[in-house]
């Protein structure tokens, strides 16, 4: 069977958006073996994650109201897919029987994380596809409690398929890593923070705990590694003389390979988001031999298990006295790294695409009825 998987984030820096759909496209010897064929709808062809033959290229599909209404019923005709998989929103017109992947609903649970249009576009659209998918995947228990509560009547339709760290991460050379670290200019122990630098991040106050601590251990640096948001606009702005002096570095988007250097040069990751359905940073830091620091709530637990230093994300005395302990307890980052690399290995992209094909199986069977 034909499954058309929407690619059209892929190119578009849309860190795990695009993560996950690549990583599964890669996978597609799993769900050869499951008996499905995956297609990807994708403006343009990337025969680095996906066999050109099994590519429909369109243009269009970039914008989001082309896509529902040209390019993905076109693919659908195109190459008689069975089953149509999107992420978080679907044409819902379409009689195609679809899986949506829904990372996680802060759009609805934490609205401040949000700006209002997205807001008002994820709670209609995002109703309107729950309310005709046949199934739902989404990478944790805690996801899939959040979608129960909102949509309920996905009740036994919900399906786990916990993502995992890329093959790319994976412990690099000194050398790769003083190349790195001299391009950015990080001349210190450095700890780094991974992800758009934005609210729901906890920027904020990863940055006040850091710069609590550099107060008595000033040979060290934080490092930023992600895109240019309002909210580093406004940090950079009071805290000019930290960014001015290179103690808070900031790379902007990075590429796969450098940020893997990174990881794996870092003190620790430090993590303490306030909301994720998942967190790859997590296991793809421990993938390359960094300790973690993450929060005590939503899905990082569940991701974490008892392999990093958990903290309560609102409290920055808590986040700056985990970052003390790394620097201070030589030991204990050694237990961490060696407990991270364990606990990466429990997760695999194969693990993912087979639990997938499984809610593929179940998506047309339930039509079929």
């Amino acid at each position: 069977m034909r499954a058309l998987i929407d690619a059209h984030m892929l190119g578009c820096r849309e860190t795990g958006n695009e993560t996950y759909i690549a990583s599964l496209l890669e996978q597609a010897s799993v769900f050869a073996a499951a008996g499905f064929q995956p297609f990807a709808l994708m403006s343009t062809c990337h025969p680095e994650i996906l066999n050109p033959e099994f590519t429909v290229e369109d243009a269009q599909c970039a914008n989001d109201l082309r896509r529902f209404l040209f390019s993905m019923p076109r693919a659908i005709s195109q190459i008689r897919a069975a089953l149509l998989h999107v992420t978080y929103h679907a044409p819902f017109w379409s009689t195609t029987p679809y899986v949506v992947t829904i990372h996680d609903v802060s759009y609805r649970s934490h609205p401040r994380f949000t700006t209002p249009r997205n807001f008002l576009i994820q709670n209609l659209l995002g109703y309107l596809t729950a309310a005709r998918a046949a199934c739902v995947v989404t990478p944790s228990s805690f996801s899939k409690r959040c979608i129960l509560g909102i949509y309920p009547w996905l009740h036994e339709r919900v399906f786990v398929t916990p993502y995992a760290a890329g093959a790319q991460f994976y412990p690099r050379r000194p050398d790769a890593i003083a190349r790195v670290k001299s391009h950015f200019g990080i001349q210190k122990e450095y700890f780094l923070f991974v992800g758009a630098p934005q609210p729901r991040k906890n920027i904020v106050r990863v940055v006040e705990a850091f710069l609590t601590v550099a107060q008595n251990s000033p040979d060290c640096q934080l490092v930023i590694a992600g895109g240019h948001t309002k909210t580093l606009k406004r940090l950079q702005t009071v805290h000019r003389a930290a960014f001015e002096s290179r103690q808070i570095i900031t790379t902007g988007y990075i590429p796969d390979d450098e940020l893997a250097c990174l990881y794996s040069g870092c003190a620790a990751l430090v993590f303490p988001s306030l909301y994720e359905g998942f967190g790859l940073p997590v296991l793809e830091a421990m993938q390359c031999g960094a300790p973690v620091i993450t929060s005590n709530t939503t899905a990082l637990p569940e991701v974490a298990g008892d392999t990093a230093l958990l903290v309560d994300p609102e409290d920055t005395d808590a986040i700056a006295a985990a970052i003390r302990h790394i620097i201070g307890e030589p030991e204990l980052r050694a237990t961490l790294r060696a407990r991270g690399f364990a606990r990466a290995k429990q997760f695999s992209w194969e693990e993912t695409a087979r639990l997938t094909a499984q809610a593929y199986h179940a998506a047309i069977q339930a039509r079929s009825r």
